[in-house]
């Protein structure tokens, strides 16, 4: 015969596989969190909010190139690993002045600038040889006789 004081209760396993869980779950959400918080949020650029206040003026000079869009030209020459450039012929003078931006959409490091210096028939090459194979967003920026032109196209560059 046994007697009830000398008996126990089996302990049940029930609230520390609870505590366990929520412990576990908690620890989950703060390496997620110090994760996200560590991400690389890059922008097409650094100054992205900034740059679209002055978007309406990158539409108005898109606008003033599309009669002239037959006389533009961006080729990637796989060959040579070098970028043709081609602007109308007629703007090319001693007002010229314009740039050549390389956007690297997966790595805002690799973006570059290049200055526009055409030759009379309005073509440039330019060496793209340390461009990283991919994709690349160019945009060129010119001025000619005091009215601002813009054009951008998607290249793919080869390795």
């Amino acid at each position: 015969m046994t007697d009830a004081a000398t008996i126990q209760p089996k302990r049940s396993l029930w609230p520390y596989a609870i505590a366990g869980y929520f412990a576990l779950a908690i620890i989950g959400i703060a390496i997620f969190i110090t994760w996200a918080v560590r991400q690389n949020m890059d922008l097409v650029r650094p100054d992205y909010y900034e740059h679209e206040i002055l978007f309406q003026k990158q539409i108005d000079a898109i606008s003033r190139t599309r009669p002239f869009v037959r006389d533009l030209t961006m080729a990637y020459d796989f060959g040579q690993r070098s970028l043709l450039v081609r602007v109308p012929a007629a703007h090319v003078g001693e007002q010229f002045n314009g740039t050549a931006h390389l956007y690297r959409p997966s790595d805002a490091k690799l973006d570059q600038t290049i200055q526009l210096q055409p030759g009379r028939d309005g073509t440039q090459t330019i060496n793209a040889a340390r461009l990283t194979p991919g994709l690349w967003k160019v945009r060129l920026d010119w001025t000619a006789g005091g009215e601002t032109f813009a054009f951008e196209q998607t290249i793919i560059v080869g390795g």
